[in-house]
C-alpha cells in the first residue's frame, strides 16, 4: 500500500495539483498551527497575524477549497482583523494630530509674518462691533441745523446723542502745506498753498481707542 500510495501521488492529475497548491497548503498548515498556539497561549496579541501575512490568510479563507479546512482558525483570523482595524484607527489619529500640528505651526508663522496686518484687521473688526454696540444713533442735527452751523466758523457741535466726537467748523480759505527747502523731510517739499472752498469740520480733540 505504501508503494501504491507513493505512485498515486506521483501521477497526474494529483501530482500537478500538489505542485500548484504547494504554497497554499503550507499556508493552511501554518495558519492552523498559529491558531492553535494562539488559543493555548492565552490569545495574546503578539501571536496574531498582521499586515500582508493576515491578508494572505484571509485570501486563502475566501477560496472554497480551503474555507472548511480553515474554519478552526476563524476566531484567530477575526482577532487579527480587529487588531488591524484598531491599528489603522490609531494611525489615522496620529496623522490627524500631525496635520493639526502642522496647521498650527503654519498659522503661527503667518501670524508672526503678518502681525501688523492681523492687528489692523482685529482693530477694524472690534471697532465696527463697538460702533454698532454703542448705538450712536439717532442723529440730533436736522439738515437745516447743519446748514446753519456750516456758516459759523469756530462753531462746535455733535452729530448724535452718544459717542460722537465734538466737531468744530473750519472757515473756508487757504493755507501753506509742506516745509521750506531748508528744513523738514524731502517728502515735505515743495511747500505749496492749498485752498479749501467748501465747508469742513474736524474733531476738536484726538479720537482715542477709549
Amino acid at each position: 500500500m505504501e508503494v501504491a500510495h507513493e505512485a498515486l501521488l506521483r501521477r497526474k492529475p494529483i501530482d500537478g495539483w500538489l505542485a500548484e497548491q504547494k504554497d497554499a497548503l503550507k499556508l493552511r498548515d501554518d495558519v492552523l498551527r498559529e491558531a492553535t498556539e494562539w488559543e493555548s497561549g492565552g490569545k495574546h496579541a503578539d501571536f496574531v497575524r498582521r499586515g500582508t501575512r493576515l491578508e494572505a490568510a484571509l485570501e486563502l479563507v475566501g477560496k472554497p477549497d480551503y474555507a472548511r479546512a480553515l474554519a478552526p482558525a476563524k476566531a484567530y483570523l477575526a482577532e487579527g482583523l480587529r487588531l488591524e482595524a484598531a491599528s489603522r484607527k490609531r494611525a489615522r489619529r496620529t496623522v490627524a494630530a500631525i496635520f493639526l500640528l502642522m496647521i498650527g505651526v503654519i498659522a503661527s508663522l503667518l501670524g508672526v509674518i503678518f502681525k501688523a496686518e492681523l492687528e489692523q484687521l482685529a482693530f477694524q473688526w472690534t471697532t465696527e462691533r463697538n460702533f454698532i454696540a454703542s448705538q450712536v444713533r439717532p442723529h440730533v442735527l436736522s439738515a437745516e441745523a447743519e446748514k446753519t452751523i456750516a456758516g459759523q466758523p469756530g462753531k462746535t457741535f455733535r452729530e448724535c446723542d452718544k459717542n460722537c466726537p465734538e466737531m468744530v467748523v473750519l472757515p473756508r480759505g487757504s493755507y501753506w502745506m509742506g516745509s521750506t527747502d531748508s528744513e523738514g523731510y524731502s517728502s515735505e517739499n515743495p511747500r505749496h498753498q492749498v485752498r479749501i472752498d467748501y465747508t469742513l469740520a474736524v474733531a476738536k480733540y484726538t479720537v482715542t481707542w477709549d
